[in-house]
């Protein structure tokens, strides 16, 4: 499990809501959450889900990562400004146990969020999506 030692907290909004749109799909209570990544940062209603906690993290790396949990029921999603989602899952302080990466539609979902949002990252992005582990 990581810790976010060394992650610096980010003001909201941050600068790449919903991109991609779901990298990990953690199996927690926003409680939960709280307790690993602190006090929410944000709280906000999310049209036709509630109200929701965000937190967001910028590492040493310069990787950013945004959480969102909701108030009713378990579950939160991790998105970020890289689409590597073993590099977003070795940050994560949320236990393996309960991180489901997403599935290939919505990963490539993400991809092309991204390419749109940072055309002058192109290379890069698709780079980090040409290889397999």
């Amino acid at each position: 499990m990581a810790e976010l030692e060394g992650a610096t907290p980010l003001t909201f909004p941050v600068p790449f809501p919903g991109l991609p749109s779901c990298l990990v799909w953690c199996d927690a209570t926003c409680e939960e959450a709280a307790e690993l990544l602190g006090p929410p940062m944000l709280t906000d209603w999310v049209d036709g889900l509630g109200d929701g906690d965000f937190w967001a993290f910028e590492f040493p790396c310069g990787l950013q990562v945004m959480y969102q949990f909701m108030h009713l029921g378990r579950g939160g999603v991790v998105t970020a400004d890289s689409p590597e989602i073993d590099h977003v899952l070795h940050h994560i302080p949320f236990r393996e146990a309960v991180c489901t990466p997403a599935d290939e539609a919505a990963f490539q979902l993400g991809i092309d969020l991204l390419l749109e949002a940072y055309p002058e990252r192109q290379q890069e992005i698709e780079l980090l999506n040409a290889f397999q582990v």
